[in-house]
């Protein structure tokens, strides 16, 4: 891509300027962050890296994703690469973590998976909400792939794709169960669960890479494999199935390798060494047809190919991204790391007052 190039592509994604609704929009997604996070930092121990780890799962994923969709007349400072912007980002962890500190207040005593199941029956309507509002003020445009795999159900007065109902709940799960994962490294953790049957992991890795088979959907299509190997629109076990041996005979050598490693140099291992294998992988489906990306994909494409197997960098830079999400949602519930932390409660300073009051559960 040339210069020319990036500067029209700056001008088409930046030029607008936004109307009145919609700096009042995000005048109010700042504001109501502020309070939120002034909030519950009164209330509970570390906020800011609470806050910090969720807005890192949510832009992982933003980033991923962002051919499915075009987030338009935010103005130019609203940007941080391509249409990503840190308005959606600081929207969505907001939304995320109020409703995390309100289902653990709520369910005190309750397991894990639980409260989890609330936390997404919580944020699915209002996540619809917030991308109805969004929708109506003219920022949100899905892809016509979106649009396609989403299909033309439509819920009533949002006028939102009806496949919301799902996608929704996996993007959740997603970044919930990423922000779960790296919650040791903010909170004291207790020791770990004991962990699940080999088997019990595959199964959790089988859904994890579906899960987000279902995301990648409407960006690459899965092509010229056998008929009998489609499972839900154009996901294949063949394809499927692959991630899921790479990923799983991966982070079964590292673990061998490295047993009391701490648990973040063990992830970092874990996606040096599946990028490593999976690189060239995804470069030869590639390049033979079977995994074709659409049109909204590559028109964020730069231009920029690597020297070796002449892939798309983005195409590299997301496999570890991916695999971020895919591992943190294994690990988490696989029983590797401790369950039940949260937001832990400010000691109570006032006469009479207990320190448990609006805290969060420790129990699994």
């Amino acid at each position: 891509m040339t210069w020319e190039q990036i500067q029209d592509h700056l001008r088409e994604h930046y030029s607008s300027t936004p109307t009145l609704e919609i700096l009042l929009f995000e005048i109010s997604v700042i504001v109501v962050a502020v309070l939120a996070y002034r909030y519950l930092d009164a209330r509970a121990l570390r906020v800011r890296q609470h806050f910090a780890l969720i807005a890192v799962g949510v832009f992982i994923l933003e980033f991923f994703t962002a051919p499915m969709w075009q987030n338009l007349n935010l103005g130019v400072w609203a940007y941080v690469y391509s249409d990503v912007t840190w308005i959606f980002t600081i929207a969505w962890t907001t939304m995320i973590l109020c409703t995390v500190y309100a289902v653990d207040n709520l369910l005190l005593s309750s397991p894990t998976w639980q409260r989890f199941v609330l936390y997404l029956v919580v944020l699915t309507p209002l996540a619809l909400l917030f991308e109805g509002l969004n929708k109506a003020l003219g920022i949100r445009v899905y892809s016509p792939e979106t649009l396609a795999a989403a299909g033309l159900a439509r819920i009533p007065v949002l006028d939102v794709p009806a496949a919301g109902l799902y996608y929704i709940p996996v993007f959740m799960t997603l970044i919930l169960s990423f922000y779960k994962h790296w919650l040791p490294a903010v909170e004291p953790a207790g020791e770990p669960r004991k962990r699940f049957s080999p088997i019990s992991r595959l199964f959790l890795t089988v859904v994890a890479v579906f899960m987000f088979e279902i995301i990648v959907e409407p960006m690459a299509t899965n092509q010229n494999f056998p008929d009998w190997s489609y499972v839900f629109h154009d996901i294949t076990i063949i394809m499927t199935g692959l991630w899921v041996v790479i990923v799983s005979l991966c982070t079964f050598v590292i673990d061998r390798l490295m047993p009391n490693v701490d648990f973040r140099l063990r992830f970092a291992a874990y996606l040096g060494l599946i990028a490593v294998v999976a690189t060239p992988i995804e470069g030869w489906f590639i390049h033979a047809g079977y995994r074709v990306y659409g049109p909204s994909a590559t028109a964020d494409f730069i231009g920029i190919r690597t020297m070796v197997g002449d892939l798309p960098v983005e195409v590299v830079a997301a496999i570890p991204l991916y695999l971020a999400l895919v591992i943190s949602l294994v690990r988490y519930w696989d029983g590797s790391l401790a369950h039940g932390l949260g937001l832990r409660p400010r000691p109570s300073t006032s006469p009479g007052v207990s320190a448990l009051d609006m805290s969060t559960p420790v129990a699994s």
